[in-house]
């Protein structure tokens, strides 16, 4: 019995003292979170051009030059950026990515350069899919219907999107290659993923289309070890980090030429931006790949910034997630892709042309 107190009395000892190593890792390495999601004055002073954008409620920003009302139709739901003065030949429809918005500071930036923008939800809202699972490519149906009916002028019509929102603008242009005639992915996939759910055995493809669910990677497919590595970071507080169990994902599993998006169909020109240190999905190697696969190379126009993360957003950690790039390499990357970004889309608008 004395022996066995002993051995009760040393496992109860470790067990306080891991759960004492745990918490204090957990605050160590909180504060450390914060301080690398503090924002500095230099990256909101390139967001200028968003000032009076409310962000809680889009619909009533005072953005000056840029009328905005909100899209609240049966199956679209988003805001229409009108400027003052059009300045450009057809529209943009403009996608956000997993956390759910229409990007509303993208949609800011090209509203104020003279492009009618219309910055969409494809899910989350109204009679939309309550989750990024089963997501109907069909979605784009009544967008391109209200477009057609507010644009001054619906063509050339341009897409982008970033993140997820990449992966549904190039399923778009994959289904839709006579509507779309010019795509912006940033941060862009290859591959259809599996859906986001807070159920976690909802494996289902984030996509469909006729009814029928798209062939997808699953997260199941990620290899031990970076499970391992992200349950660890979880435990002990650090910021987490998806881009290794993705990038496991596309080196282990069986049906990745199943899942890699079509591209035989698509006809529009291709402008990507990607961070060589994307934390949250391989994004830079996805994007190599719709390059290599792209049927018109002289369509097509990469740009990767080795240092940036997957957002091109001063801090490399937003809202506890790990999305990389040091901090002066994502304000560079902001910079430089938007200067592109605007000179790309006014000689394609210019020129109405499908030709990078």
């Amino acid at each position: 019995m004395k022996i066995l107190k002993k051995v009760a009395v040393c496992l109860l000892g470790l067990i306080v003292a891991a759960a004492a190593a745990i918490m204090i890792l957990r605050w160590v390495n909180g504060a450390e979170t914060a301080r690398l999601e503090e924002v500095k004055q230099s990256t909101r002073d390139q967001y200028g051009y968003a000032k009076g954008l409310n962000r809680d409620d889009i619909a009533k920003s005072s953005i000056p030059g840029v009328d905005i009302s909100e899209i609240k139709e049966q199956h679209a739901s988003g805001y229409h950026f009108k400027p003052q003065q059009i300045k450009h030949k057809g529209v943009i429809v403009l996608f956000g990515g997993s956390e759910g918005s229409v990007n509303p500071n993208l949609a800011a930036l090209l509203s104020t350069n003279g492009y009618e923008v219309f910055a969409m939800y494809f899910f989350g809202k109204n009679n939309l899919q309550k989750e990024l699972v089963h997501v109907p490519i069909e979605v784009f149906e009544p967008i391109k219907s209200y477009v057609a009916s507010h644009a001054r002028q619906s063509k050339p019509l341009t897409v982008v999107g970033q993140s997820k929102g990449a992966e549904l603008g190039l399923l778009l242009a994959s289904y839709y290659p006579k509507d779309v005639d010019n795509l912006v992915l940033y941060a862009p996939s290859a591959y259809t993923w599996q859906g986001l759910s807070n159920d976690y055995s909802n494996q289902k493809s984030s996509w469909t289309y006729k009814n029928k669910e798209l062939p997808f990677l699953k997260l199941d497919d990620s290899s031990p070890e970076t499970w391992v590595s992200f349950l660890i970071d979880m435990l002990v507080g650090r910021p987490l980090e998806f881009a290794p169990m993705y990038d496991s994902i596309i080196q282990r599993t069986n049906n990745k030429s199943e899942a890699t998006i079509s591209l035989k169909p698509v006809k529009a020109n291709l402008l990507m931006f990607a961070g060589g240190k994307d934390s949250v999905w391989p994004s830079s190697s996805m994007a190599h790949t719709i390059k290599q696969n792209y049927p018109q190379q002289s369509q097509v126009r990469l740009e990767i910034y080795p240092d940036a993360g997957h957002v091109f957003f001063g801090p490399p950690v937003i809202n506890g997630m790990r999305t990389g790039g040091d901090y002066q390499a994502n304000e560079a990357a902001k910079t430089q892709s938007d200067r592109i970004l605007l000179q790309q889309l006014e000689s394609w608008t210019k020129n109405n042309e499908r030709k990078v």
